[in-house]
């Protein structure tokens, strides 16, 4: 099976049922999205602004993974499907995905179904000393968490 494949100016890794796609969303942003369901859907609603058009795209796709990068923001995938954000000139890495620990058999992506072809997805991140993590997320259709990365 074939573990990454590009969808217009978006990677998309698939392993089984497992999918993770990264596209770019505005100057120096990325989105992700993932899911264990037969396709990642483009009909759910969004928290976030539309996607702008003032991108700076470059994708590679290559033996050892997959990277993006949108301005100043690149976000390499490897063949596990472990995600990694790093500075696209100093190369210096922002956030990774947590490396998943065989021992626990607790995934750095937990699914959990939420009715349909729908999942609440929990994942864990470690950031760089000294750096916060700030994301969004909707809790629930009438609850929405924000936070961000910052210094």
């Amino acid at each position: 099976m074939q573990l990454f494949r590009q969808q217009n100016n978006k990677p998309l890794w698939e392993n089984h049922s497992n999918k993770l796609q990264v596209e770019p969303w505005g100057r120096d942003s990325l989105r992700v999205r993932s899911t264990i369901s037969a396709e990642i859907r483009d009909d759910l609603f969004s928290i976030l602004l539309p996607p702008s058009s003032d991108t700076d795209v470059q994708i590679t796709i290559g033996e050892e993974g997959a990277t993006i990068s949108n301005g100043a923001l690149t976000a390499t995938i490897s063949l596990q499907g472990i995600l990694r954000f790093s500075n696209t000139t100093s190369g210096t890495q922002l956030l990774a995905e947590s490396q998943p620990i065989p021992a626990t058999r607790i995934p750095p992506r937990f699914f959990k179904a939420a009715g349909g072809d729908l999942f609440h997805l929990e994942v864990s991140f470690s950031g760089a000393r000294g750096r916060t993590l700030l994301w969004t997320g909707a809790a629930s259709a009438r609850t929405v968490r924000s936070k961000g990365l910052y210094d």
